[in-house]
């Protein structure tokens, strides 16, 4: 014996709308808050990597003078200041 199912086209329709246009309503609002919890959490993570090269820039940037300043108060450093000095002053 075959099972028959008769259910009028009108029946069909009407339960496939009553079913798909919720579902269709609530993945659209679940895409929407997923794609802002995406946002939030991308930007978190851009933050978090600004932050860390701004450190390591500022690092640089800190070891950087230093260097400079060990060359500037080298007495060889400073003689040949002077030198030029008084021969451009000539």
């Amino acid at each position: 014996m075959a099972l028959e199912i008769r259910l009028s086209l009108q029946r069909l329709l009407i339960g496939l709308i009553v079913v798909i246009v919720p579902l269709s309503i609530l993945g659209l609002y679940l895409t929407s808050e997923s794609n802002g919890n995406l946002r939030q959490v991308v930007g978190g993570h851009l933050r978090t990597i600004a932050r860390t090269d701004g450190v390591v820039a500022s690092q640089f940037i800190e070891d950087r003078v230093a260097d400079v300043s060990a060359l500037a108060a080298e007495p060889a450093v400073l003689e040949a200041i002077q030198t030029a000095n008084r021969s451009r002053n000539t």
